[in-house]
């Protein structure tokens, strides 16, 4: 530790603007490019390539993530088999393996290990019609679960609801079928506690 800890080395050049840690790392940069490095499992690096098995990369050999030409995130996080990526546009783009609903496409599958989920065909995670998002979150151990406020301050998860994490009052996983997700997902009820934002997100483009 001190002084014999090493620093991250990111690309040259490059500014880190945020990280997000869990088995796997992810760090933002200030081209708004992404790198992500650590335990690469079932599509969470948007690389396009492999059959989902686990693979480990350091961080001198992490590649771009292949996100979509056309938006910018600004916002990351990072839960056990999921990454989420909140773009300027107030769209909510993920990658993962969605076998307990994380990637919230309402279908199972695994995303980010294809061409036909990266890039501009990255999924998005469905809450509803014209639903801009302001900040996210991930559960980073256990049972996957992600949140999400939305524009109208009102707050969404989806994912495992194993532990009752998805606030709901309920057990029951959200984000695997086509039938829980957008307006079937319901608002989580938290009162009259504020919420957090995200600057830079959450408005329309």
């Amino acid at each position: 530790m001190g002084d014999n800890l090493q620093a991250m080395k990111i690309p040259e050049g490059r500014t880190m603007i945020s990280m997000a840690i869990s088995d796997h790392v992810l760090i933002l940069l200030d081209d708004h490019t992404m790198i992500c490095f650590g335990k690469e499992d079932k599509g969470v690096c948007a690389t396009g390539t492999g059959d989902g098995s686990p693979r480990y990369t350091a961080i001198e050999n992490a590649g771009r993530m292949v996100l979509p030409s056309n938006e910018q995130p600004v916002q990351i996080a990072s839960g056990q088999s999921v990454t989420l990526m909140l773009m300027r546009s107030g769209k909510l783009a993920a990658v993962g393996n969605n076998l307990q609903g994380s990637v919230g496409t309402g279908a199972t599958g695994i995303y980010g290990i294809s061409a036909s989920t990266v890039g501009n065909n990255i999924p998005y995670v469905n809450l509803g019609n014209n639903m801009f998002i302001k900040s996210i979150s991930a559960q980073l151990s256990g049972g996957d679960a992600q949140c999400a406020v939305l524009s109208t301050n009102q707050l969404k998860c989806w994912g495992a609801g194993v532990y009752g994490q998805l606030g709901l009052s309920d057990t029951n996983p959200r984000g695997k079928t086509s039938n829980t997700m957008g307006s079937y997902l319901p608002v989580v009820n938290i009162g009259s506690i504020p919420l957090p934002t995200c600057a830079g997100a959450g408005q329309p483009p």
